[in-house]
């Protein structure tokens, strides 16, 4: 369980991404897969809940947030036809 976290799709992908438990920031990322039904799991480069997302083409994109000691100034973009993350 998570809040606080930001969701965002494109193609046949789904990202839910980040948010906070009860222990902490987290760096989840729940991808669900629309055609398949089937649900991956991945990580962001850092743990942060609050922040932006955006998509647009093949590529989802998670900006700014907070970390819990501060603003994060990291932006993770993913390749929903490769499944490759960037920062």
């Amino acid at each position: 369980s998570r809040y606080a976290l930001a969701a965002a799709g494109t193609r046949n992908k789904v990202l839910f991404a980040g948010g906070q438990t009860s222990s902490g920031y987290s760096a989840v990322v729940d991808i669900y897969d629309v055609d398949t039904g089937n649900w991956t799991v991945a990580n962001l480069s850092q743990a942060r809940g609050y922040m932006a997302a955006a998509a647009i083409g093949d590529y989802v994109l998670f900006g700014g947030g907070y970390t819990g000691t501060g603003y994060s100034q990291v932006i993770d973009i993913y390749n929903v036809i490769t499944g490759v993350w960037s920062t």
